[in-house]
């Protein structure tokens, strides 16, 4: 079984982009033009299209990068019919 890493979700998207080295390095690793865009992810949250690759980089659950719709961009996640999801770890 995969080893769990426990994120503390007061802001989850500063602690993303500190785990990616900061604004700068985040940008490039991630293909966003302006590092000023990244530092707006902070405010405004992580766009979806980028989540999937912030998750493979940091280990943060794209669960808690998106936890209001998720399920709407990664239905797979959810699991099959009848059996309830694999909640995210966080610590608060």
């Amino acid at each position: 079984m995969a080893e769990t890493t426990e994120f503390n979700v007061d802001c989850i998207e500063a602690e993303a982009v500190r785990l990616l080295g900061g604004p700068v390095s985040a940008a490039r690793e991630l293909g966003v033009d302006k590092y000023q865009t990244v530092q707006s992810w902070v405010k405004n949250g992580i766009p979806a299209k980028y989540c999937s690759r912030v998750e493979l980089l940091t280990g943060i659950d794209r669960k808690l990068l998106r936890p209001t719709d998720w399920a709407d961009y990664w239905p797979e996640l959810a699991g099959p019919k009848g059996v309830p999801p694999v909640e995210a770890k966080a610590v608060a």
